[in-house]
């Protein structure tokens, strides 16, 4: 009895299990490629959601998923510009009075899709698509996320929800497209995001 009790005390203590986010963000982009602003626009604000695994204190992987549409302009009216940019960071976490900092790198796919007014049967599609592809880029990200406080967890022995926090997120980031890439969009960028996040 005695040797299991000096066991237990000098047994490390089991790691907590990881931490989920899934946070709403808002991300502001602006685009290298000039001919994106001359037919549409230099830069736009979407929505995206972003789902955050900590799997240790000084660890996570964030995966983000966003979406853009764009109206052409000028002599490029009626057209439409579509890209949904997808992202998968590992990231180093350092928490500190409640907040939490981080900085990643990882890769990026980015989907796009561009239509124009044409086609015989307008009647039926008024829309006809020229061009679709994907860009592989790099992105790197910094920024910050902490609890606002409003989520309350009750005292023992009572159990509490899922939802263990609600929190803000805020981040600035560098899209780099590979130089040399295929001819056609450079989708390279600077980000920045708005988030407000469920933590589980």
């Amino acid at each position: 009895m005695l040797l299991a009790l000096i066991e237990l005390g000098v047994a490390a203590p089991e790691a907590p299990p990881p931490r989920l986010e899934l946070i709403v963000r808002g991300v502001a982009e602006t685009w290298a490629d000039g001919g994106i602003g001359t037919a549409y626009r230099t830069g736009a604000l979407s929505g995206g959601v972003g789902l955050v695994v900590t799997a240790h204190e000084l660890v996570a992987v964030d995966l983000e998923f966003a979406y853009k549409r764009l109206a052409g302009q000028g002599a490029w009216e009626g057209s439409r510009f579509e890209m949904v940019p997808i992202s998968l960071l590992p990231e180093f976490t350092w928490t500190r009075r409640g907040m939490t900092w981080f900085a990643g790198i990882g890769p990026t796919l980015t989907v796009f899709s561009e239509r124009h007014p044409g086609g015989h049967d307008t009647a039926a599609d008024p829309r006809v698509q020229v061009l679709q592809g994907g860009r592989i880029a790099v992105e790197t990200r910094v920024g910050v996320r902490f609890d606002t406080g409003l989520v309350q967890q009750p005292m023992p022995p009572a159990v509490g929800g899922p939802v263990r926090g609600l929190a803000v997120e805020v981040y600035a980031a560098r899209r780099i497209q590979k130089p040399g890439d295929n001819p056609g969009f450079n989708l390279s960028a600077w980000r920045a995001a708005l988030g407000l996040g469920l933590r589980f």
